[in-house]
C-alpha cells in the first residue's frame, strides 16, 4: 500500500482502491495486500474502516480495524464464507451507534444465479462476537437487495437499501 501526493492531496492506496486523506498525515494501513472495498468512518475521534479480504480458494472475509490513540486495532473478522458477496459498486460498511455498539451490513449471494440479499449485525463493542439481526436473502427470490445506507440516532438504527427482488414463480 502507498501513498501518493497530487497537487495538495495525498491518497492512500489499499489495494486497487483509493481512499482521500486530503490534508492529513498518512495512517498506516491495517488491511493486508488482498483487501479491497473499503469503507471509511469516523465517531468520538476513532476511525473505524472496514473491506473485504479474499483469501484463496473463493473464501472471502469481511473485516475491520478501529484507529485510536494514535494506532490501528487488530483488524477483526466479522463473517467470512464463500457466499460473500464481491461488488465494486456495494461495498459493505460498520459503523459506530451512539451508544458505543456497532452495525455492520453485507451481501450474501442466494443460491439462485445472480441473485444476492442484505446482511445487518451488531456487536456490542469491537471485541465483541458479531450477532446477525436482520437478513434479507430469501430462497424464494431471485435479483438483488443492496446499496445499504446505515444510520442512528438514539438507541435506533435505520437502514435504507434498493429492493430489486421478485418472488420465483
Amino acid at each position: 500500500d502507498t501513498i501518493r501526493r497530487y497537487g495538495r492531496r495525498e491518497f492512500l492506496a489499499i489495494g486497487s482502491t483509493t481512499l482521500v486523506a486530503a490534508g492529513v498525515s498518512p495512517l498506516s494501513n491495517p488491511a493486508g495486500p488482498s483487501s479491497r472495498y473499503p469503507f471509511l468512518g469516523r465517531a468520538g475521534g476513532r476511525l473505524l474502516l472496514s473491506w473485504l479480504d479474499d483469501d484463496g480458494d473463493g473464501m472471502r472475509s469481511f473485516r475491520f480495524a478501529v484507529h485510536e490513540n494514535g494506532t490501528w486495532t487488530k483488524p477483526r473478522a466479522i463473517t467470512s464464507g464463500r457466499r460473500l458477496m464481491l461488488n465494486w459498486a456495494d461495498s459493505p460498511s460498520v459503523i459506530f451507534l451512539p451508544d458505543g455498539r456497532l452495525a455492520a451490513h453485507w451481501l450474501e449471494r442466494h443460491d439462485s444465479a445472480g441473485a444476492y440479499g442484505i446482511r445487518i449485525a451488531f456487536a456490542r463493542d469491537p471485541d465483541a462476537s458479531w450477532i446477525t439481526a436482520f437478513a434479507s436473502t430469501r430462497p424464494t427470490t431471485e435479483g438483488y437487495e443492496g446499496f445499504v445506507s446505515l444510520g442512528a440516532s438514539g438507541q435506533e438504527v435505520y437502514a435504507s437499501f434498493l429492493d430489486h427482488s421478485k418472488p420465483v414463480t
